[in-house]
């Protein structure tokens, strides 16, 4: 799942999704390299101009399995409009916020890892069975990140960039600890490994170990 929504509606959303989830505009998703697009499944896209929907028609047209919600006004945009773009699902702004994040949550709110462990959205834990554990915000957007990407390395560049956003106080050393933490979760609550490191490269979830 990735968001193009307003900064008034991201606030909101970013209480219960990561924040390496929203664009900073529709234009980046659709000029975004096409491994990139590939690795999303669903699009949630606010609505902003008549442009949004051409983006849209664009992307869907080189990537037809990608699924698209459109939150909008009544009156933005027209029936018939809506039927002859490639949205999914339409959402009305009039059923409110809270409704429309409730059913986005209903969406994803847990992620199987394909090890028996659910990363749950809602309340940001890990979860196997019956064991529950949480996860820290920062645990939790690089462990969802790696899952969404799994059995493919992600290079240390590309998980500073979207989980810290080259924030000049974090640091690789900052990735390495917190790497250091969810193996140490992994492990010791669940008796799993992972995680592989590959040397000054980056890092793999992998579904074997």
């Amino acid at each position: 799942m990735i968001f193009s929504v307003s900064n008034e509606l991201k606030s909101k959303l970013a209480l219960s999704f990561p924040m390496s989830i929203f664009l900073n505009s529709l234009e980046d998703f659709y000029l975004a390299q096409k491994e990139v697009i590939n690795s999303k499944k669903l699009l949630v896209v606010e609505f902003n101009s008549i442009q949004d929907l051409i983006f849209i028609k664009n992307i869907k047209k080189a990537h037809p399995s990608l699924q698209v919600i459109l939150y909008y006004q009544k009156g933005d945009v027209s029936l018939t409009t809506l039927l002859n773009s490639s949205i999914t699902l339409p959402f009305l702004k009039s059923a409110g916020d809270s409704a429309f994040i409730k059913y986005l949550l209903s969406l994803q709110s847990l992620k199987n890892t394909s090890k028996n462990l659910n990363l749950n959205e809602y309340n940001r834990s890990l979860e196997k069975g019956l064991k529950t554990v949480k996860l820290s915000s920062m645990e939790f957007n690089l462990l969802s990140l790696l899952i969404e990407r799994k059995g493919r390395v992600v290079q240390r560049e590309t998980i500073m960039d979207e989980i810290w956003s080259y924030n000049s106080m974090a640091s690789t050393k900052t990735l390495d600890v917190h790497i250091y933490k969810l193996r140490k979760i992994l492990k010791q609550e669940f008796d799993l490994d992972p995680i592989v490191t590959y040397p000054k490269l980056g890092y793999m979830f992998t579904t074997t170990n």
